[in-house]
């Protein structure tokens, strides 16, 4: 009959599944309780002005009556539910879904529902300005993204495998993105396909610095723009963006402290206002390099698009442009010591204060160093020379930093010595030490590597057949000198010396008179401690 509904059967289970029964169609459902619910559908849908489902989607509306349960289910899971305000209104929140997955919103009253596939979210991007290097913006996670501009294709990527689906795109040729153009952005996911447009602003100009001199504010744009300077609401000035980015507009002069508004339009675009306050003048160069007596060139920083001069005397010796980034080199010729350079940037008719630079000497060379030997019993200094000019040594064992020394601004290479008898790294033989030579500007010189040397292992001078001594060096605890066969008999002992220098008179030694032949040298301390051998090998 008509307006007749089906019966419904209805049971709570925990646990089981109730199959379908009395020629009823059923479905299964988690309830909010954790219990699983069968219902059989009926025919008539209660669910209406349901919002689409997308794969960004986590707030689900529609209208339902009053009072009503409301799920969203996927097979026999429950998503999430709400229960229908006084007016109808239901809004349920739900996580994330994958797309093409299948979803049914049903009431409380077990009617048949509505069913939905989830859909493909729109791609998007984040504002995108003309020159851009770089894209970026979400989608589905791991969705094709492809990129056109004015229907021409830039690029391909893929959204990131996570639940934000970032996705970021490298343009290989940044003209492309111009003013006013359309950008489009395709995600794509099987034979599913959704897209956004997007239409390329106008990036920011970029301004010279302004003073109260200044009668044509300039800078960098669009080319082709339109630039208009105004203040407090008033324009006073307009001008265009040359072919090559250069902006220019004529202004009367302003008072320091006036705040200029620049803007640049072109293709309907036009950018968010850029601020520039009036100063007095053109600002310093700064981080002026090192400049010394064989300097050919120097560097800094200063405002970009300036002309950067540079003075000995009144005697111009250099110029240069600032980059865009900022930096400058300037090329000179060498100067003498103490001749002091003034250095300036100048931007149409406004020019800076002179920052002042001093050429100093250069500051090169290598340390030398004696060889070191660590003794137990007595004081242990590393020596050697340092390059004029060194105010401070540098000690470092084993890749350890132990030490600036100061040692004053010497103006000749001199001996230096560093006592290091409280560095126990190095007591141990064969543990590597560098010394390194510093200015008073904190300039380096190079670097000298030295190793610890055995204490008592000898050191021995080359020996010809037939000579009278046999001479070398030993360490400081070395007590006595001794020449053997290579079988270990004694041929003969030797004297050491104040100066560390030993002798051993080996005149008329069989073992020594003969090229080739072969002797060890070995050390003695006092107390009986003998060193490694040192071999000798008698030349010709």
């Amino acid at each position: 009959m008509k307006g007749t509904k089906k019966i419904v059967a209805f049971a709570v289970i925990t646990g089981l599944i109730v199959a379908p029964y009395g020629g009823l169609t059923s479905q299964l459902a988690k309830t909010p309780f954790g219990s699983i619910i069968a219902h059989a559908a009926t025919q008539s849908e209660d669910v209406t002005n349901l919002s689409p489902i997308l794969t960004n989607t986590t707030k689900v509306t529609g209208k339902a009556t009053p009072g009503r349960n409301v799920y969203v289910l996927s097979q026999i899971f429950t998503e999430g539910w709400s229960v229908a305000d006084a007016n109808g209104n239901f809004e349920i929140t739900i996580g994330r879904q994958d797309v093409g997955k299948a979803l049914n919103i049903v009431t409380s009253f077990l009617n048949s529902g509505v069913a939905r596939t989830v859909e493909l979210e729109k791609p998007t991007a984040n504002p995108v300005l003309d020159g851009a290097w770089r894209i970026t913006g979400n989608a589905y996670k791991g969705s094709n993204i492809t990129v056109t501009v004015g229907g021409l294709e830039i690029g391909r990527t893929t959204a990131y495998l996570n639940y934000t689906g970032d996705w970021r795109m490298d343009i290989v040729d940044p003209s492309k993105l111009t003013v006013g153009s359309v950008l489009q952005v395709k995600s794509q996911v099987g034979a599913r396909v959704t897209t956004s447009d997007y239409t390329i602003g106008m990036s920011n100009p970029i301004p010279n610095t302004v003073t109260m001199d200044t009668t044509r504010v300039s800078g960098k744009g669009v080319a082709g723009a339109t630039v208009r300077v105004s203040v407090a609401g008033r324009e006073i000035g307009t001008g265009q963006v040359d072919s090559n980015g250069n902006l220019g507009a004529t202004i009367p002069k302003q008072a320091v402290g006036t705040k200029l508004l620049l803007t640049q339009t072109k293709n309907g675009q036009t950018n968010a206002p850029v601020e520039v306050t009036v100063k007095n003048k053109l600002d310093s160069v700064t981080d002026i390099s090192f400049i010394t007596t064989d300097s050919t060139s120097l560097t800094g920083k200063g405002i970009p698009r300036t002309t950067v001069q540079v003075k000995a005397g009144t005697n111009v010796i250099g110029t240069a442009q600032v980059n865009d980034a900022g930096s400058f080199m300037v090329t000179i010729p060498k100067q003498v010591v103490n001749t002091k350079l003034a250095i300036t940037q100048t931007q149409g008719t406004d020019t800076s204060d002179a920052v002042e630079a001093n050429v100093v000497e250069l500051y090169a060379g290598t340390p030398t160093l004696e060889e070191f030997y660590y003794s137990s019993t007595s004081s242990n200094f590393i020596k050697g020379t340092v390059p004029i000019g060194t105010t401070w040594v540098r000690l470092m064992v084993n890749g350890k930093f132990i030490d600036d020394f100061w040692r004053g601004d010497k103006r000749t290479v001199t001996p230096f010595s560093i006592d290091v008898s409280n560095v126990p790294e190095l007591r141990e033989t064969g543990a590597t030490f560098t010394v390194t030579g510093i200015d008073r500007y904190y300039r380096y010189s190079e670097v000298t590597t030295g190793v610890v040397e055995s204490a008592l292992t000898p050191v021995v001078y080359p020996y010809r057949a037939g000579q009278a001594y046999i001479r070398g060096t030993v360490g400081p605890e070395a007590a006595s000198i001794s020449v053997y066969t290579r079988a270990g008999v004694l041929i003969r002992n030797g004297q050491i010396n104040n100066d560390r220098t030993f002798s051993i008179y080996v005149s008329g030694a069989s073992d020594l008179q003969l090229a080739g032949n072969k002797v060890m040298v070995r050390a003695t301390t006092a107390d009986g401690k003998v060193s490694s051998s040192t071999e000798l090998t008698v030349l010709p």
